[in-house]
């Protein structure tokens, strides 16, 4: 962005209604007063308005985006850094079906919890099942409704770390939440991570292991590249975000399943697992290629400079080329007929390259101005035998002419005398 250039919004701290010195939780406790505030069902609610406090809070929940926002401002953000999340559950169906054929295209539809439901999360009045571990349960779940879950944690399953995870193997959409309770019942949203589709099925989970973990999305589609295939090396690990979130306490916890599919009810197994961290293996294999993964990211976009200035001198190589091909092909196509024009067709080539066509034709030409030849192959000079025969009344014809009776033709080509 220059500096005449208008900015995309307003400033995002000013929007949230805070400093910038504020923590990840007041991010997300100002977001979720301020985006159901705002919410276009609400009195003095409205589309724009709604749409700016999610955009706000894209920047400033993402350590990353904020990080450069804080640096350089909106000029440290790219177009995508603004993208929000929409409330679908107020959608027409037309308007819901093209979404999802566009989501089923590959094209990433950011979708935001529907505000009643987030209400009634406020409220605290919620039904919540218990959630043991090593004890998954199969259950379904409205679209745009929430289904709550409580897991008692202990102190040696806190410091060991745990896992919340949800597959559908149905390939269901959903949203996995992180809620916390206070004292007057109400719940209010910690964290989420939205389903992702692996293989057959899609999956969410939170990682609580004490360490950093990152979201992975996947893949850019076909449609996200565009034009540009290459680029998918360096857009792989767009989709890679550190988790806010990555050590829990003792006590109760709440967790749920938002359903999140375009028209029917969502269908999923959840499970809560405790780490076994005795066998160090898996956890120490996570950290490893978690960290690997990071420092991969910030090579590739260091790559990705190198790679484009690389395919720029390339390109214009190529494009050197052809145009030098071009030119040696006119200087030479001009020297022909330069030397054509001052002296005739063999001037124009080397003594070794005569053309054999025109030679031949020549030799031909040659032969055939030569005189014919009157002599007979195999004649020979009478011998004494002959006379002999002869006189002894053969009746054969003697030989007629010797050995040097050839034609004056024959003579004359082979230089006889």
């Amino acid at each position: 962005m220059t500096s005449n250039e208008k900015p995309p919004m307003r400033d995002p701290y000013e929007i949230l209604q805070l400093t910038k010195t504020a923590t990840d939780d007041e991010i997300k406790r100002s977001y979720r007063k301020l985006a159901l505030k705002a919410h276009p069902d609400k009195v003095g609610g409205s589309e724009e308005l709604f749409k700016e406090v999610s955009a706000a809070y894209a920047i400033l929940s993402d350590p990353e985006k904020r990080r450069n926002y804080d640096a350089k401002g909106f000029e440290g953000l790219d177009k995508s850094d603004f993208d929000v999340e929409i409330d679908v559950s107020q959608w027409g169906t037309m308007n819901t079906m093209v979404a999802a054929m566009f989501s089923k295209l590959g094209v990433p539809i950011r979708t935001a919890i529907a505000a009643p439901a987030m209400e009634q999360a406020m409220s605290g009045k919620v039904q919540i099942k218990d959630l043991l571990f090593g004890q998954p349960i199969i259950d379904k779940v409205d679209k745009h409704a929430i289904n709550y879950y409580q897991v008692q944690i202990t102190e040696k399953q806190a410091k060991d770390g745990i896992v919340i995870h949800a597959i559908s193997h149905q390939v269901s959409k959903f949203k996995l939440l992180h809620f916390e309770r206070h004292d007057d019942g109400a719940l209010s949203l910690l964290d989420q991570e939205d389903s992702v589709p692996g293989g057959k099925v899609t999956t969410a989970g939170f990682y609580l292991l004490n360490y950093d973990t990152h979201r992975m999305e996947p893949p850019p589609s076909v449609i996200q590249l565009g034009d540009d295939p290459d680029s998918a090396l360096f857009r792989r690990l767009d989709g890679m975000k550190l988790r806010e979130t990555k050590a829990i306490s003792k006590g109760t916890h709440i967790f749920a399943v938002y359903g999140d599919n375009w028209f029917n009810r969502a269908q999923f197994v959840l499970e809560a697992v405790a780490v076994d961290r005795s066998g160090g293996g898996a956890c120490l294999e996570i950290q490893s290629i978690e960290s690997e993964l990071a420092k991969k990211q910030k090579e590739l976009a260091q790559f990705e400079s190198e790679y484009n200035q690389a395919k720029e001198r390339h390109k214009a190589a190529l494009e050197r080329h052809e145009k030098e091909t071009k030119e040696l092909a006119a200087l030479i196509a001009r020297r022909e007929q330069a030397y054509t024009q001052v002296g005739g067709v063999y001037s124009v080539k080397e003594p070794s390259m005569l053309d054999t066509t025109q030679l031949n034709t020549n030799m031909a030409g040659a032969f055939a101005s030569m005189p014919k030849m009157n002599f007979s192959i195999g004649s020979r000079p009478a011998s004494a035998s002959s006379a002999t025969s002869s006189s002894a009344g053969d009746t054969k014809p003697a030989a007629q002419g010797g050995e040097n009776d050839a034609s004056p033709g024959f003579k004359r080509f082979f230089g006889l005398r």
